[in-house]
């Protein structure tokens, strides 16, 4: 039940600040329609890190293989976000990426990394308190 717990609560923590800080970059770069995407693409991207951190969790439970789930899921997101800028998926059409192209990569990836990063701590917490404590309950 702790660890249900601690899964919940890091994804609903990781959202909360994913999207106050993704609020808060599209209130300095006067972002328009694209934050619609924006705070779609962070839900989905919460919901399916936490889903990785579970398996990887359930299968390994070792630090180690949390931060490397970590390294993989801010690595595909980062990537993700490259290809959309150099692809020509961004605001500014199949041009050359622009200032407002590079304005909304920035407000993805960051609050992206918030996310990979919030639930990668309660996670990895979770998994150094139950390796210290093997006898308790998971």
């Amino acid at each position: 039940m702790r660890t249900f717990g601690s899964f919940t609560f890091a994804l609903l923590l990781s959202l909360l600040l994913s999207q106050t800080v993704a609020q808060q970059l599209a209130v300095y770069f006067r972002a328009r329609e694209e934050f619609i995407a924006v705070m779609a693409i962070l839900i989905i991207l919460a919901f399916v890190s936490i889903a990785i951190f579970a398996i990887v969790f359930a299968v390994s439970g070792k630090p180690v293989s949390l931060d490397r789930a970590a390294f993989a899921i801010a690595g595909i997101a980062t990537l993700c976000v490259l290809a959309m800028l150099l692809f020509g998926a961004a605001t500014s059409g199949w041009t050359l990426p622009g200032a407002a192209d590079m304005q909304a990569c920035t407000e993805l990836l960051v609050p992206a990394w918030i996310v990979v990063a919030v639930q990668w701590w309660i996670v990895r917490h979770r998994a150094v308190a139950k390796m210290a404590s093997p006898s308790a309950p998971a």
